[in-house]
Protein backbone atom coordinates (compact mmCIF):
# COMPACT_ATOMS: atom_id res chain seq x y z
CA UNK A 1 0.00 0.00 0.00
CA UNK A 2 0.96 3.59 -0.04
CA UNK A 3 1.10 5.71 3.27
CA UNK A 4 2.25 9.42 3.48
CA UNK A 5 3.71 10.18 6.86
CA UNK A 6 4.02 13.73 8.73
CA UNK A 7 6.91 13.35 10.26
CA UNK A 8 6.26 16.30 12.45
CA UNK A 9 3.27 14.68 14.40
CA UNK A 10 4.91 11.39 14.21
CA UNK A 11 7.27 13.41 16.78
CA UNK A 12 4.68 14.22 18.85
CA UNK A 13 3.05 10.65 19.29
CA UNK A 14 2.14 10.67 22.70
CA UNK A 15 4.31 7.57 23.81
CA UNK A 16 6.96 8.06 20.92
CA UNK A 17 6.70 7.13 17.71
CA UNK A 18 9.30 4.19 17.78
CA UNK A 19 8.44 3.76 21.48
CA UNK A 20 4.55 2.77 20.76
CA UNK A 21 5.97 0.41 17.83
CA UNK A 22 8.14 -1.40 19.94
CA UNK A 23 5.65 -1.84 22.71
CA UNK A 24 3.18 -3.31 19.23
CA UNK A 25 5.89 -5.33 18.35
CA UNK A 26 6.73 -6.98 21.66
CA UNK A 27 2.84 -7.59 22.15
CA UNK A 28 2.12 -9.10 18.93
CA UNK A 29 5.12 -10.40 17.73
CA UNK A 30 3.82 -14.31 17.91
CA UNK A 31 0.95 -12.86 15.54
CA UNK A 32 2.39 -10.98 12.94
CA UNK A 33 3.44 -11.53 9.38
CA UNK A 34 3.89 -8.96 7.89
CA UNK A 35 6.20 -7.15 10.08
CA UNK A 36 6.16 -3.43 10.04
CA UNK A 37 2.77 -3.24 8.16
CA UNK A 38 1.24 -5.31 10.89
CA UNK A 39 2.91 -3.29 13.28
CA UNK A 40 1.19 0.30 11.97
CA UNK A 41 -2.58 -1.55 11.49
CA UNK A 42 -2.35 -2.74 15.03
CA UNK A 43 -1.01 1.02 16.05
CA UNK A 44 -3.66 2.82 14.01
CA UNK A 45 -6.27 0.27 15.14
CA UNK A 46 -5.52 1.61 18.48
CA UNK A 47 -5.13 5.24 17.52
CA UNK A 48 -7.56 5.48 14.85
CA UNK A 49 -8.24 8.87 15.02
CA UNK A 50 -4.71 9.57 13.67
CA UNK A 51 -5.23 8.05 10.47
CA UNK A 52 -6.26 9.90 7.33
CA UNK A 53 -7.21 7.45 4.77
CA UNK A 54 -6.62 8.56 1.05
CA UNK A 55 -9.12 8.12 -1.32
CA UNK A 56 -8.42 4.93 -3.84
CA UNK A 57 -7.07 7.36 -6.43
CA UNK A 58 -4.08 7.57 -4.55
CA UNK A 59 -3.11 3.93 -4.45
CA UNK A 60 -4.17 3.17 -7.79
CA UNK A 61 -3.53 -0.70 -8.46
CA UNK A 62 -3.91 -3.61 -10.98
CA UNK A 63 -7.52 -4.84 -10.03
CA UNK A 64 -9.00 -1.29 -9.63
CA UNK A 65 -9.15 -1.57 -13.71
CA UNK A 66 -8.77 -5.64 -15.13
CA UNK A 67 -11.83 -6.53 -14.50
CA UNK A 68 -12.76 -4.46 -17.45
CA UNK A 69 -14.53 -1.35 -15.74
CA UNK A 70 -12.47 1.40 -13.58
CA UNK A 71 -13.84 0.64 -10.00
CA UNK A 72 -12.07 3.80 -8.84
CA UNK A 73 -14.72 6.00 -9.27
CA UNK A 74 -12.33 8.82 -7.67
CA UNK A 75 -9.59 7.94 -10.30
CA UNK A 76 -12.47 8.71 -13.26
CA UNK A 77 -12.93 12.05 -11.76
CA UNK A 78 -9.64 13.36 -10.53
CA UNK A 79 -7.24 11.01 -12.50
CA UNK A 80 -4.67 8.17 -10.97
CA UNK A 81 -2.28 10.21 -8.16
CA UNK A 82 -0.17 7.24 -7.32
CA UNK A 83 0.59 3.77 -9.82
CA UNK A 84 0.65 0.93 -7.25
CA UNK A 85 3.05 -1.93 -8.83
CA UNK A 86 2.15 -4.85 -6.95
CA UNK A 87 1.56 -8.09 -8.23
CA UNK A 88 4.48 -7.57 -10.40
CA UNK A 89 2.30 -5.40 -12.85
CA UNK A 90 5.29 -2.66 -13.97
CA UNK A 91 7.52 -5.61 -14.95
CA UNK A 92 5.60 -9.29 -15.78
CA UNK A 93 4.10 -8.43 -19.29
CA UNK A 94 0.73 -9.44 -18.49
CA UNK A 95 -0.51 -5.57 -17.88
CA UNK A 96 1.02 -3.11 -20.63
CA UNK A 97 -0.94 -0.02 -20.07
CA UNK A 98 0.62 0.05 -16.00
CA UNK A 99 4.15 -1.61 -17.52
CA UNK A 100 4.51 1.48 -20.24
CA UNK A 101 3.75 3.89 -17.49
CA UNK A 102 6.22 2.48 -15.20
CA UNK A 103 9.06 2.11 -17.92
CA UNK A 104 8.47 5.82 -18.91
CA UNK A 105 9.35 6.93 -15.61
CA UNK A 106 12.31 4.96 -15.23
CA UNK A 107 13.56 5.98 -18.22
CA UNK A 108 12.43 10.12 -17.84
CA UNK A 109 15.38 12.33 -16.44
CA UNK A 110 13.80 13.86 -13.61
CA UNK A 111 14.37 17.82 -14.34
CA UNK A 112 13.35 17.11 -17.83
CA UNK A 113 10.13 18.75 -19.41
CA UNK A 114 6.83 16.68 -18.33
CA UNK A 115 5.09 17.26 -21.47
CA UNK A 116 7.48 15.21 -23.10
CA UNK A 117 7.07 12.71 -20.22
CA UNK A 118 3.09 13.03 -20.75
CA UNK A 119 3.48 12.80 -24.79
CA UNK A 120 5.60 9.44 -24.29
CA UNK A 121 3.43 7.79 -21.65
CA UNK A 122 0.80 8.70 -24.39
CA UNK A 123 1.98 7.52 -27.27
CA UNK A 124 2.87 4.02 -24.96
CA UNK A 125 -0.76 3.98 -24.08
CA UNK A 126 -2.29 4.43 -27.31
CA UNK A 127 0.44 1.59 -28.81
CA UNK A 128 -0.78 -1.25 -26.40
CA UNK A 129 -4.40 -0.76 -27.63
CA UNK A 130 -3.04 -0.58 -31.34
CA UNK A 131 -0.77 -3.55 -30.89
CA UNK A 132 -2.53 -5.44 -28.84
CA UNK A 133 -0.09 -6.26 -26.25
CA UNK A 134 -1.56 -7.78 -23.27
CA UNK A 135 -3.60 -5.63 -20.74
CA UNK A 136 -7.29 -6.00 -19.58
CA UNK A 137 -7.58 -2.76 -18.24
CA UNK A 138 -7.16 -1.12 -21.78
CA UNK A 139 -11.15 -2.59 -21.63
CA UNK A 140 -11.32 0.22 -19.33
CA UNK A 141 -13.25 3.21 -21.15
CA UNK A 142 -10.83 6.43 -21.28
CA UNK A 143 -8.32 4.20 -19.53
CA UNK A 144 -5.60 6.69 -20.67
CA UNK A 145 -7.17 9.77 -19.65
CA UNK A 146 -7.78 8.13 -16.08
CA UNK A 147 -4.26 6.96 -15.90
CA UNK A 148 -2.32 10.72 -17.23
CA UNK A 149 -5.05 13.24 -16.11
CA UNK A 150 -2.80 14.10 -13.15
CA UNK A 151 0.08 14.75 -15.15
CA UNK A 152 -2.46 16.85 -17.85
CA UNK A 153 -2.68 19.36 -15.18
Amino acid sequence: GIMHMNITRMRKFSEGWTAANMKMFDKYKKKIKLADQDILNILFHKYGELVYELGCEWNYRIFQCSQGYNMCPHAATNGVSILHGNAMAFVNGAEMKLQVIFESWEQHVLGSSLDHLLATIWDKLEAVSTNHQPSKCARVSNINNILTKELQK
